[in-house]
Formats: C-alpha cells, sequence, structure tokens
C-alpha cells in the first residue's frame, strides 16, 4: 500500500502518525543538497494495523528560501524481519543525494530490496520510484551512466535500468547460469532480441559482463 500527501505547509506529521502504533525503528536525518536546499527526512517503522508484516512511514521535509515548507508523507509495506538501514546515495549520477530504505531481503539475505526515491531538482521533491523493489542490489554504473541490479538465484542476473518518470525501464539484462550467458535486450519493458553464448565457468561475472554490454551501449 502506498499513499502519498503533499502540503505546502507545515504541521508536526511525525507526531501524528506515530498516535497508537508500536514504534520499532526510527531514524532522522539532516542533508544539504548541492543545490543549498536542507532537507529532513523521518522515518519510522511500526507494526501494520491491516496485515501482519510492518509498515514504514516517512516524511521529507525541504526548507524553501521564502520561508515555506514542503512536506511529502508516504506509507510504504515492508517485510516484518529486516532492518530499515535508510541511506543517502546518487543513484542516478546527477549529484543530487537519493534516498532508499531495505523493505525486503530474498535469496537467503543475498538480494538486498531498497524502496527508492529519486530526488527531482524541477520541482524539489523525492519522488517514490515504484517498482524498485522489483530490483536487488541496486548500484549506479558510473561507465555506462544507468543503474545496475544484481539478482542472485541459481545463477545470476544484471540488470541495466533507466528511469522514466517514477519507474525503471530494463534495457539489457545478462543472465548467467553456469558456463552459459545470455545476453537480453528489451524495448518499451518488451524483450525484442537474446543471445546465447558459453563462457568459462567464474564465480562472479560483474567486470566480464560489463565489458560484454557496454559494446552494444556504444
Amino acid at each position: 500500500m502506498r499513499q502519498l500527501i503533499f502540503i505546502l505547509t507545515f504541521f508536526n506529521t511525525l507526531n501524528c502518525i506515530c498516535q497508537s502504533s508500536e514504534i520499532i525503528e526510527s531514524y532522522s536525518d539532516t542533508i544539504k543538497l548541492i543545490n543549498g536546499k536542507f532537507y529532513i527526512v523521518d522515518l519510522i517503522k511500526v507494526k501494520s494495523q491491516v496485515h501482519d508484516g510492518d509498515q514504514v512511514r516517512i516524511t521529507f521535509k525541504i526548507y524553501l528560501e521564502n520561508g515555506n515548507i514542503i512536506t511529502e508523507y508516504y506509507e510504504i509495506d515492508k517485510d516484518p524481519v529486516t532492518g530499515c538501514e535508510p541511506k543517502f546515495y546518487d543513484y542516478n549520477g546527477d549529484g543530487f543525494m537519493d534516498y532508499s530504505f531495505v523493505s525486503n531481503m530474498a535469496a537467503r539475505g543475498a538480494n538486498e530490496i531498497r524502496t527508492l526515491f529519486i530526488f527531482d531538482p524541477k520541482v524539489n521533491r523525492y519522488l517514490h520510484i515504484n517498482n524498485s523493489d522489483q530490483y536487488p542490489n541496486l548500484i549506479f554504473n558510473p561507465r555506462l551512466k544507468c543503474l545496475d541490479s544484481w539478482a542472485f538465484h541459481g545463477g545470476t542476473t544484471q540488470s541495466f535500468l533507466r528511469l522514466e518518470s517514477d519507474s525503471l525501464s530494463v534495457m539489457y539484462t545478462i543472465d548467467v547460469h553456469g558456463t552459459e550467458r545470455v545476453l537480453g535486450k528489451y524495448i518499451n519493458g518488451e524483450q525484442v532480441s537474446k543471445n546465447l553464448e558459453s563462457i568459462e565457468d567464474i564465480d562472479f561475472p560483474s567486470a566480464l559482463n560489463l565489458n560484454f554490454v557496454s559494446i552494444r551501449f556504444s
């Protein structure tokens, strides 16, 4: 469940949403962005009142030069096992610190799933990336200037992603199973081609994958 409330005047949102909820974790961070604006991010994890899991409630507050405060509030469901581990990280290479927290875990902890918020300097807002929880172990790839996702299963799947509005769109995937590697190319979310080749059996083929796919990006 996701809920966004966007308002232009400040009120004590955090105190209101904490009433009658069991708080499990709480975080408050302040960050100054490269445009000089200050953001305060309050995150709490509480027991969900509608299902057996937990719920994360996030309040973003930005302080404008004219004295106004813009507040955004999100509610997002979360697994009851992992901690939130919130962090600021530039996921798209634009110099602005984005925000994420751990919302789930898979593959016995190998696949860290984070809910992602990308800062949009055009509107001075953190945008919730709706499908970020579909791509584990997200990082920014400075060489290809895109987001990388690594998924571990019986083999590995590396996805090369770009931001489109409030979603991630896959451009290429590389699946490695033993000595077999498959490259998939996607347009508008649909796979349009697939190449299969044999490779040497290696444990962690990230460097090989990077060289492999960069040829097709150039």
